[in-house]
């Protein structure tokens, strides 16, 4: 093949190439039958039973939040684009509208600088909550330490560990208890067992994978709290109609979709005994 025959083929490839790219391009687009794209801040951890790790949001069963948020995506007929990150990331990509929707967090009347939650007559409205969670006290399996739904009884001098920026934090403090802020959950479990700190206190699911024969969960709860779809001015702005409605169908999730999606997951120990784990 001559120099000429041989540019003139490699150019011909190259046109198929990128002729081939913009048809899977376009057959995408015309499979999501014009609905419209929101992109959704979830931390980029794995996490059972509430998400899998990054990449895996296409699977069948990828946890509570993924999966709530998918049945609520298709009664609106949205498409979800996933970003995965870091909570304070996630924090601050939905403050610049990088975002459209936060998969999930509390309220903190600081958090409202992030974005906006659902509220009704300018309160925040429970009612349309995207999911309950619980914090839990872990002690060692041979602490004395009780918790009564207010006070924790026989607790050492040692401090308490939990989450960095955690939202319990406040409610802690306020108890007169002297709190230790960790970057890692499982380090905070370690120090538990190796009896540096008394106690560690964090989100049930973050826990109760470290329950072991040495370490048990206190009950009651902490508290039980509301998290929320956490939307960015800017999408609000610009789609008032669908956020409103995103916060309601949240709350009508709660009717039946949430209760089912939770007794599934507790029925399981991780990903791996999923009975539809594909």
């Amino acid at each position: 093949m001559s120099l000429n025959s041989h540019s003139a083929f490699f150019i011909t490839l190259m046109v198929l190439i990128l002729n081939s790219s913009s048809v899977m391009a376009r057959t995408f687009d015309d499979n999501a039958e014009n609905s419209e794209t929101i992109k959704v801040c979830l931390m980029n951890t794995d996490l059972f039973p509430l998400w899998r790790r990054p990449g895996e949001e296409t699977r069948k069963r990828v946890g509570i939040n993924i999966d709530l948020m998918r049945q609520l995506a298709t009664s609106l007929t949205l498409k979800i684009q996933w970003v995965r990150a870091p909570f304070a990331r996630c924090l601050h990509l939905t403050q610049i509208g990088e975002v459209d929707v936060m998969n999930v967090a509390s309220y903190r009347a600081e958090r409202e600088q992030y974005g906006l939650f659902p509220k009704t007559n300018g309160v925040v409205d429970p009612l349309r909550r995207f999911k309950f969670d619980r914090y839990l006290a872990f002690v060692k399996n041979d602490s004395a330490i009780t918790y009564d739904g207010n006070s924790f009884n026989n607790l050492s001098e040692l401090p308490i560990a939990v989450e960095i920026k955690a939202s319990i934090i406040p409610l802690l403090r306020k108890k007169g208890l002297r709190v230790i802020e960790l970057p890692n959950v499982g380090n905070m479990f370690k120090l538990l067992e190796k009896g540096r700190v008394s106690a560690v206190v964090v989100n049930q699911f973050n826990g109760l994978k470290y329950a072991n024969d040495n370490i048990r969960a206190l009950q009651p709860a902490i508290v039980e709290k509301p998290y929320y779809l956490v939307i960015s001015k800017q999408y609000y702005s610009e789609h008032p109609a669908t956020a409103e409605a995103i916060w309601q169908t949240s709350a009508e999730l709660q009717n039946g979709a949430y209760q089912q999606t939770m007794q599934y997951y507790t029925a399981y120990s991780s990903w791996d005994n999923l009975r539809d784990n594909n």
